[in-house]
């Protein structure tokens, strides 16, 4: 069968066609995922098995970047706004996992003046 939600191919990473649309997409970034996160919502113009192959991206993403990485990009951005040692402090009080994952970015928790924040970090 050769619609975009049922046919299987597993020399190409397995799963659906429209599986392999949602991994594509992730891999090519926020703006294709965001792209067909819209076409999800919209079975009335691509068929409904590709639809809720890619319903997949509208859910809690996996991670794309580790918790050095994310250190290191909050490093970047807050090293000319934060003294060296509040830079620290706030970069080691985070939580080694995210709390949350999306096509824009991943939300990390941390402590500021002993407060719980969430920062939320662009891929």
């Amino acid at each position: 069968h050769n619609s975009f939600g049922t046919t299987t191919d597993n020399n190409i990473r397995g799963g659906t066609n429209g599986d392999r649309i949602a991994l594509a997409a992730e891999e090519l970034g926020p703006t294709y995922v965001k792209f067909c996160q819209a076409l999800a919502s919209r079975p009335d113009v691509i068929p409904p098995s590709l639809a809720k192959s890619l319903e997949s991206l509208q859910d809690n993403m996996i991670p794309t970047f580790d918790y050095d990485t994310a250190q290191c990009i909050i490093r970047t951005e807050l090293k000319d706004i934060l003294e060296e040692k509040e830079l620290e402090d706030f970069v080691t009080s985070l939580e080694v996992d995210p709390i949350g994952s999306a096509s824009i970015g991943q939300v990390y928790k941390g402590y500021v003046l002993d407060e719980p924040v969430a920062i939320k970090i662009k891929r």
